[in-house]
């Protein structure tokens, strides 16, 4: 799924684990005077900006409601989904991405300033006069649209297949132009297809790492922004391959906000969807600096035989922005395990200046070594072994800065950039990334993931891993609690790194898109009547599920959440 440009911008909430109700543990409690600044004596911070936890605390609302950037209505020639996506209410679906356009000529209004009448395809491929923008030069286009200079008005790009017997679509400027041969030479990384493979700079990017299962196509460079689509690009996975995953890596600024606007495939259907995130039948985010979608991530979605197309967007950060253009490195990781259930892992532990625990002592560390083998144990539960554990440390100023992190800083916050750390590991290490932190400022949070799902042997970005608060494993005088419930948050964190959303989401009016997780309606499961469903009150209902929105200290997964993380392509 995607979030349209007529659409509220949302963050999902999914990724973050909130403790509630745990008065056992004494969750983050306040310890009356622990300041943040008395980390470099080595003492243990805990968040003294929230409430104590007890029976009556409400998370707050921080990431659930970030800033509405939607565009609104557009203008003529500007991108729609359907008619009310349209100043004009009319949305001219025919052309990919849409184009707002309004009926003219005749008894219907002129076009209005800025735009021309033009006999052209309406949303049915019938002819029909229609408002097209006016234009002179392309740049006064939307990214995939460019000037037809003879008539002067704003047309779609053509795609990939699109053209006339005896033509075909140039990958640079978008219209068909006649067939004729193309003479491959080395590619020059010059913004042009100097292979011949259909395909702008591949191998000229920062390329992924890969596994023995995997294989990475590399489909070199898009141009995103500009109010527009990228170009099309399209996809054939190989007989019995398990998934796909597509990721569309920022070449130059993080800020970009990115997804796909839409997944089609072979059957003509929209993964992506076009109306909420949470109705799409295969569910995905906007993102910045990467984006991550696998195809399927729910056992609603059979991956299918024959070819898959998709585009990008580049998302507005501010109401009205002006999206600038920008690139993109584009690749798809076929995972070619066959109906895998079974599967193992690495995973890379990273120690923030947490008191007593680095990477040279926590491989010794009794109590240390016992949330391991909790955490191991939870995911062999799920069918996965974590074959192998790397040991690594955050030095420096990057310790001092990112001990306890906040989250509450904008949408690019100090948990992305500690995820962004990662990178000194390069793109070959195959492990899932694990950033232990003393813990998050401002309100109980357990832990946080950088995606859903994280990008797959690409380190470096900000969703290259998933943070985990060890405040309550040294707070909480009861070892085998603290351990348990930082095990939870662990695989928990890990399940979102791998695709998995929570089965239900806090105020009980979100639910993930699997077939066999049940769902828990505040309607009908909030009995305390405080807008939000607990795991008490959601106990018949997935409150026991590893993925429900707070902890339970049960970790189950269904059989369709299993079918999810097995085919996410770090797990062989």
């Amino acid at each position: 799924m995607i979030v349209r440009l007529t659409q509220p911008r949302l963050r999902p909430v999914s990724c973050l684990l909130v403790a509630v109700a745990m008065t056992a543990s004494g969750c983050g409690g306040d310890d009356g005077d622990q300041d943040p600044a008395d980390d470099a004596e080595g003492d243990v911070a805990v968040d003294t900006a929230g409430p104590p936890v007890d029976t009556t605390f409400v998370p707050p609302d921080v990431d659930e409601t970030p800033p509405n950037v939607s565009l609104g209505e557009q203008a003529i020639a500007g991108i729609c989904a359907k008619d009310s996506d349209c100043q004009s209410g009319y949305c001219n679906t025919y052309h990919p991405g849409g184009y707002c356009t309004q009926p003219c000529g005749g008894d219907n209004p002129e076009c209005g300033e800025g735009s021309v009448c033009l006999y052209t395809e309406d949303s049915n491929g019938a002819k029909a006069n229609l408002c097209l923008r006016s234009c002179t030069v392309t740049t006064q286009c939307r990214l995939d649209q460019f000037c037809a200079t003879q008539a002067g008005v704003c047309t779609p790009r053509c795609q990939p297949g699109s053209c006339n017997a005896g033509f075909e679509c140039d990958l640079i400027y978008g219209i068909c132009q006649p067939e004729g041969p193309c003479e491959p030479a080395p590619e020059a990384c010059n913004n042009l297809d100097d292979d011949c493979d259909g395909y702008i700079d591949n191998g000229c990017g920062p390329t992924p790492g890969s596994a023995p299962h995997v294989r990475v196509i590399d489909m070199g460079k898009a141009t995103v922004g500009g109010g527009g689509l990228s170009r099309s690009f399209s996809f054939t996975p190989t007989p019995g391959a398990a998934s796909f995953t597509i990721i569309a890596l920022a070449d130059n600024g993080r800020e970009y906000y990115m997804g796909a606007y839409g997944v089609i495939g072979p059957d003509g259907v929209d993964l992506m969807g076009s109306g909420s995130p949470y109705d799409a039948p295969n569910r995905s985010f906007p993102s910045f600096d990467v984006f991550t979608v696998q195809v399927p991530n729910t056992d609603a979605v059979a991956l299918q035989e024959g070819r898959y197309r998709f585009t990008f967007v580049r998302y507005p950060t501010e109401p009205g922005e002006v999206v600038p253009l920008g690139n993109v490195w584009v690749y798809v990781l076929e995972n070619q395990r066959q109906e895998p259930f079974l599967s193992s892992m690495t995973a890379n532990f990273w120690f923030v200046k947490t008191p007593g625990l680095t990477a040279a002592s926590a491989p010794g560390d009794a109590k240390f070594q016992t949330l391991v083998t909790k955490f191991k144990q939870v995911m062999t539960n799920q069918g996965v072994d974590v074959a192998a554990i790397n040991y690594y440390d955050v030095t420096g100023a990057d310790a001092d800065r990112f001990t306890i992190l906040d989250t509450t800083d904008g949408d690019i916050d100090e948990h992305s950039e500690l995820l962004a750390y990662s990178a000194a590991l390069g793109n070959d290490d195959p492990g899932v990334n694990f950033f232990f932190v003393q813990g998050f400022t401002g309100w109980q949070l357990l832990g946080k993931a950088g995606g859903i799902p994280g990008p797959a042997f690409v380190n470096g970005t900000y969703s290259s891993g998933v943070a985990v608060s060890l405040s309550e494993y040294f707070t909480i005088d009861d070892d085998n609690l603290a351990t348990n419930l930082t095990a939870e948050t662990m695989a928990h964190e890990l399940g979102h790194q791998l695709g998995l959303y929570h089965t239900t989401e806090s105020d009980g009016t979100a639910f993930d898109h699997i077939l066999d997780t049940p769902e828990c309606p505040a309607a009908q499961y909030d009995s305390n009547g405080d807008g939000f469903v607990d795991p008490q009150e959601c106990l018949p209902r997935g409150g026991t599920n590893l993925m429900f929105w707070t902890p339970s200290l049960v970790t189950q997964l269904s059989v369709g959440q299993r079918f999810v993380i097995h085919r996410n392509p770090v797990l062989e």
